[in-house]
């Protein structure tokens, strides 16, 4: 029970402690970490993301959220210049793109156990090379296949994402 106000300092002082007893016992067992935050989510690879079969002034965007908390988002002269940077694991993407004057929207949420696992292996079979993660529509299943690829191995990711037609039109009149 959390003390209130008219509790006395020695009182609130009491429940700090009890609080802390706690804390201090697992600390006993486990030690303290930073882990996650301070190793796994703040793995770097040099990678890029890339829209297949859509040409790239077809591409409105792509914005990537990562498992450390960063953002990316590439548009206009970022797409046609897309590079290769060093960047977290990805944990969600979405993006937009126009095919035959209608606007598309896909989307894919990553599972981090698999992400983290892939990145790790793609890295230990191909150190010091960059990655590219193909995004892949399919427009009669209305799903998302995506891979990572080096230029001699590609790991299909389980997770697939989803595609779909945009009910605003107004970005169609590329």
């Amino acid at each position: 029970m959390f003390p209130d106000m008219t509790d006395t300092r020695d009182e609130f002082n009491e429940f700090v402690m009890q609080q802390a007893k706690g804390s201090l016992e697992y600390i006993a067992q486990h030690g303290i970490t930073q882990e996650p935050f301070k190793t796994i989510f703040r793995q770097r690879f040099s990678y890029t993301i890339a829209l297949d079969s859509v040409p790239r002034n077809k591409t409105l965007y792509i914005m990537s959220e990562f498992y450390n908390g960063e953002m990316d988002t590439m548009h206009g002269e970022e797409l046609e210049h897309n590079f290769f940077k060093t960047k977290a694991v990805t944990k969600y993407i979405s993006f937009q793109w126009v095919k035959d004057r209608l606007v598309y929207y896909g989307k894919v949420y990553f599972d981090a156990k698999e992400m983290f696992d892939l990145f790790a292996k793609m890295s230990a079979e191909c150190p010091d090379e960059p990655y590219v993660m193909h995004l892949k529509p399919n427009y009669d299943t209305r799903k998302l296949t995506v891979t990572l690829c080096s230029s001699t191995h590609e790991i299909e990711i389980q997770q697939t994402g989803k595609i779909g037609k945009s009910i605003n039109q107004d970005d169609a009149n590329m």
